[in-house]
């Protein structure tokens, strides 16, 4: 018996293995930890002034996560993929802490096209150009206003044309921002799941779309950015627009960028920004490289026909980023906030707690020193 089941598991195991060699399951992470910093809180929106802050803290630099993804061939030129991203906040657990990506799609001579949790291409292609990526005191979105996650969402990106990619996404419900505040469209238990809208009222949802074009050969790349968010039931609309790129000159690597944001709220309360952000990085060995950015955000408000004036905060940061190998580098980075208010400081972005409290007790002085590990 067993010498007729054996050749019948060989031959399983033969029709078998080119399927499974098709389908390809890739665990991913990075370890993120160091030493933070921050001095010098001043009265603002926040009525008293705190001591200085001095902790071990995850995600200085960029946020720790676990992720898993995977492609499967589906045969000509067409494949399936996925990835499951969670973050991570080791200086205090080793359990999963946030939602991040989550979404499954196809690719193939058209593009890619995926559907779930996305990160909002805009802040990809920003994030890219900070020296001090999205995470920690030197980030550029302590100032610098965009939306980061996209629930609900439809995404797609082109394939490489000569140079030139676009692309955008779509989501029937996100989280409203106006004025730095997170504002939920309803209470709901279930966050960032859309909700069902009476016949004849206005939809309560607050629905969003992302544009991207880009175009990079060699040391130039170069992108136009477009958002748009609104919710007919409180007659909010935000419109924002970005200018971007950077050149690699070899000695040094100059980047930019420059936005403007147009808001609506109640159809009585209008906001015009715009914001900037000018950064270098220079090899200074071949394992060190020195960092500096700068940022500005500039916001006027007006309610009805009165000009309350303006709110302007802006940043600078300076850093030094070794790598000690292809996966692991040190760091250490300085940077000072400036503003008369928390509000004005954050550029009117997150009046909440920035990455590891940053600026959340009107903080104007931080440092971040630590050890980041890909994996």
């Amino acid at each position: 018996m067993r010498q007729k089941l054996l050749p019948l598991a060989v031959a399983s195991a033969v029709v078998s293995a080119p399927v499974m060699a098709q389908s390809n399951v890739q665990v991913y992470g990075v370890m993120d930890l160091g030493y933070s910093y921050m001095s010098g809180s001043d009265n603002g929106l926040i009525p008293v002034d705190f001591k200085s802050r001095s902790a071990i803290d995850s995600g200085n630099q960029a946020e720790s996560r676990l992720g898993f993804r995977g492609t499967e061939d589906l045969g000509n030129g067409l494949k399936a993929f996925f990835t499951i991203e969670s973050g991570l906040s080791p200086d205090t657990s080793s359990q999963t802490t946030s939602s991040r990506h989550a979404f499954v799609g196809l690719e193939g001579g058209f593009g890619r096209v995926s559907l779930g949790r996305h990160m909002n291409p805009v802040r990809e292609m920003l994030s890219d150009l900070d020296p001090f990526g999205a995470a920690g005191v030197g980030s550029m979105e302590n100032i610098y206003r965009t939306t980061v996650w996209i629930d609900n969402s439809i995404r797609y990106m082109s394939p490489d044309l000569s140079g030139f990619r676009v692309g955008g996404s779509y989501s029937n419900r996100v989280e409203m921002n106006f004025l730095g505040f997170d504002l939920p469209t309803v209470i709901t238990d279930i966050p960032g799941d859309e909700i069902a809208v009476e016949k004849g009222w206005d939809n309560i949802n607050t629905r969003f779309m992302s544009l991207v074009g880009s175009y990079s050969r060699g040391p130039l790349t170069a992108g136009l950015t477009y958002e748009h968010l609104k919710n007919d039931a409180v007659g909010y609309k935000e419109k924002r627009w970005n200018l971007l790129g950077s050149y690699d000159f070899g000695v040094v690597k100059v980047s930019a960028a420059f936005g403007t944001v147009k808001s609506e709220f109640f159809d009585a309360l209008d906001v015009d920004g715009k914001q900037w952000m000018l950064a270098a990085t220079v090899p200074v060995s071949e394992a060190g490289t020195v960092l500096f950015s700068y940022n500005r955000s500039k916001r006027d408000i007006d309610v009805g026909s009165f000009d309350l004036g303006s709110l302007k905060g802006s940043q600078w940061a300076v850093g030094y980023n070794h790598a000690l190998s292809k996966r692991t580098n040190v760091y250490a980075t300085y940077a000072h906030a400036k503003g008369n208010t928390i509000a004005e400081t954050l550029g009117l972005h997150d009046v909440g707690p920035g990455p590891n409290g940053w600026l959340a007790g009107n903080y104007r002085k931080g440092v971040n020193i630590g050890i980041r590990h890909n994996f």
